[in-house]
């Protein structure tokens, strides 16, 4: 019997695995969530213009709101606050508005004469309206200065102020509808709730709560940039996600693009020769996702990554000649790009925590392309023989290269020209 016992074992976590795979396959990677007065009039809430299309509308929005260092900033916190209101405003116009449909689909004048008062003047007020007169009710606009920006604001949702009271001083029945827009978010709204958030939060109101939480909206923009297996992984790992959102979700905005997960391993720039030498330099395996991930985004502030997203925009010859292809001793070729990395690392002038959207002046994508390499990554003629002069001594000497860490001066006729 303990055969067939092992065997009825073995196909039940096979299949298990598999219907856990299947299930993995149909999650969706995004979900069309609502932008509370529609992507124009939010987008006008912060001078952004024009207004982004749709499935750009989230990362365009996240990178004009957060341009700006981590900390105290008044430019950053001035956006917050016009985000804030401009959410408040929308939110309580919405909420009035479900109160009053409770009862009708419109609302007129004669409310006021009703138990429905409360509800009417509460609208109105929110309209920038307010009923005048005793016996003859009329309703007039606002004289309040401070009414105006909101006047703006109702008008990019569709509120037509002016057309609301002419309806109601003529006796008619007044219907608004806000506009409803929705947008593609990375993961959906249980996700976010469940993994990053950790509290509920719906979906009507998930893009005003990702994008008011800094390191959530910095998360959202790499998460944005993944293709969908990638994203799938991640979604299927909330232990990853809160890590990411937590430690490196500035690392993770301006580098995520660059992560690609196949069959749950991670697949780096490069090939074979790529891998081995990333596994090196993070000591980390490709088939142990979850912690690559990780040492990737966190390692010394993002410099490391900076590497990473550099070689998946080279040119294979120049990524041959990154990662050592050229070179014979595969030890050579760890070497050689710990000392890249490490290069990289060194920097201090550049903080991706601080500054998601900027890049290091003269950064390792720009020197890696300046060098010149054969097709099979190995620098071009002549820069073995090439030498340079002492300025002290005058005793000729070679230089080590800072891109590449090999011998050969910096001249003209060198394969590296930085």
């Amino acid at each position: 019997m303990m055969p067939v016992i092992r065997r009825t074992l073995t196909w039940a976590t096979i299949a298990i695995v598999i219907t856990a795979s299947a299930v993995a396959a149909q999650t969706p990677a995004s979900e069309d969530i609502p932008v509370p007065g529609g992507t124009s009039a939010m987008a006008r809430a912060l001078g952004m213009a024009p207004v982004p299309d749709r499935a750009r509308f989230l990362a365009e929005f996240v990178r004009v709101l957060y341009d700006t260092p981590e900390g105290k900033n008044e430019a950053a916190a001035a956006r917050i606050a016009r985000l804030t209101t401009y959410a408040n405003t929308v939110g309580r116009l919405q909420a009035s508005l479900d109160t009053m449909r409770a009862n009708g689909s419109g609302f007129s004048l004669a409310m006021a004469s009703t138990r429905d008062r409360s509800r009417l003047d509460e609208f109105l007020a929110l309209a920038a309206l307010k009923i005048r007169g005793n016996s003859q009710l009329r309703v007039e606009r606002s004289t309040d200065q401070h009414d105006t920006e909101r006047l703006r604001q109702l008008s990019d949702v569709g509120v037509d102020v002016a057309e609301i009271a002419r309806q109601l001083n003529a006796g008619e029945t007044a219907r608004i509808e806000l506009v409803e827009e929705t947008v593609p978010v990375p993961l959906g709204s249980q996700k976010w709730s469940d993994a990053i958030f950790r509290r509920p939060v719906g979906a009507s109101t998930l893009f005003t709560t990702l994008v008011s939480d800094r390191r959530a909206a910095l998360l959202s923009l790499g998460l944005a940039a993944l293709d969908d297996e990638t994203l799938r992984y991640l979604a299927g790992n909330p232990a990853l996600l809160q890590r990411l959102y937590a430690d490196h979700a500035g690392s993770f905005a301006a580098f995520g693009e660059a992560l690609r997960i196949r069959d749950g391993r991670v697949v780096p720039p490069g090939g074979a020769q790529g891998l081995a030498v990333w596994e090196a330099v993070l000591a980390a395996k490709a088939g142990t996702p979850d912690r690559f991930v990780r040492e990737l985004f966190g390692a010394s502030h993002g410099r490391v990554a900076i590497v990473y997203a550099a070689l998946t925009h080279l040119d294979a010859p120049h990524v041959r000649f990154a990662t050592g292809s050229w070179l014979a001793d595969p030890q050579a070729r760890v070497d050689q790009f710990k000392a890249l990395v490490a290069a990289s690392a060194m920097r201090t002038d550049w903080d991706v925590t601080r500054w998601p959207f900027a890049r290091p002046v003269c950064d390792v994508t720009q020197m890696l392309t300046r060098v010149r390499v054969d097709a099979d990554g190995r620098p071009a003629a002549p820069w073995i023989n090439c030498r340079s002069r002492s300025a002290r001594s005058g005793r000729r000497t070679r230089r080590r290269c800072p891109t590449c860490s090999s011998r050969f001066a910096r001249c003209r006729g060198s394969a590296c020209s930085c």
